[in-house]
């Protein structure tokens, strides 16, 4: 049988409610408080979680029972015709994905904002690359 995960986008008002300083960790043990069961760890303004704040967030998390995704940084550009771009971008989805490496998820994914000048057809190909690229790599 299929499971539903429910949860917010970052950490909960609530929680922010509770402790002005509210961080990744109180986020999930305030979603398990009130009955949902997911979270999404927001790195839309960049990656600025530690290895090791994001190991100890993957082991609080599965004690809990709560299944993280993430949202990459916006400033997220795989189509672009400027190389620089392609490969900063190419990094912070690297430095994304090492943060959920340490989560040991079975499930992954990434909400793209992808900015495209290109035909549709044309950026495929740049697309394929940069992900074939993440996943070996």
């Amino acid at each position: 049988m299929a499971r539903v995960f429910l949860g917010p986008a970052g950490i909960p008002i609530g929680a922010k409610e509770r402790k002005r300083s509210a961080g990744t960790i109180d986020g999930i043990r305030y979603v398990r408080e009130v009955g949902l069961n997911a979270m999404e760890v927001e790195f839309v303004q960049g990656v600025k979680m530690s290895r090791e704040a994001a190991q100890e967030a993957g082991e609080v998390a599965r004690e809990l029972g709560v299944r993280l995704s993430v949202h990459a940084p916006y400033f997220i550009n795989l189509c672009s015709e400027e190389k620089e771009k392609v490969e900063a971008s190419i990094a912070r989805l690297e430095e994304s994905l090492d943060r959920v490496r340490r989560w040991a998820l079975r499930l992954l994914y990434f909400t793209l904002p992808i900015t495209v000048s290109l035909d549709r057809r044309d950026a495929t190909m740049p697309l394929g690359i940069a992900f074939l690229g993440l996943l070996i790599g």
